[in-house]
C-alpha cells in the first residue's frame, strides 16, 4: 500500500514539474471531456436506428411483416425477406430504413420503407 502511495506521489511530482498548473487543468478537462464526446458520438450513431418489434399481419389482406416502432408508428418493409433475421412475432429489432414516398401498398398499415439494415 505504501509503495502505491509513493508511486502516486512520485508521478505527481514528476508530472507537476513537467507541466504547469494551467496545462494540468487542460489535461484534466480533456480526460473528462474526451470520454463524454466518445459516449455522445456513439449515441448519435444510434439515432439513425429505430427500435421496434416485428408484427405478423399476414392474416390481413396484402399484409405480411410489419414493424411497430417504439414510438407507436408502423413501417411496411418491402425487403424484409432479404435479411437473415428471425421472423417471429413480437421479436425486438433495431432497424435503419429509407422511406419510399411514391410507393403505395394495399395493406395501408404504415409508411412503406426499404430496410437498409436490421438486427
Amino acid at each position: 500500500m505504501n509503495n502505491n502511495i509513493h508511486l502516486l506521489l512520485n508521478l505527481h511530482t514528476i508530472f507537476h514539474k513537467k507541466y504547469s498548473y494551467v496545462n494540468m487543468k487542460r489535461i484534466i478537462k480533456a480526460f473528462i471531456f474526451i470520454p463524454f464526446l466518445l459516449f455522445y458520438s456513439c449515441n448519435q450513431n444510434d439515432c439513425n436506428w429505430e427500435k421496434g418489434k416485428l408484427k405478423d399481419y399476414s392474416g390481413l389482406d396484402c399484409c405480411t411483416w410489419v414493424i411497430e416502432l417504439n414510438n407507436g408508428e408502423f413501417l411496411e418493409p418491402v425487403n424484409i425477406e432479404s435479411f437473415n433475421i428471425n421472423l417471429k412475432n413480437n421479436n425486438k429489432i433495431c432497424v435503419k430504413y429509407l422511406v419510399l414516398n411514391n410507393v403505395h401498398s394495399c395493406c395501408m398499415f404504415g409508411q412503406i420503407v426499404e430496410i437498409e439494415d436490421i438486427n
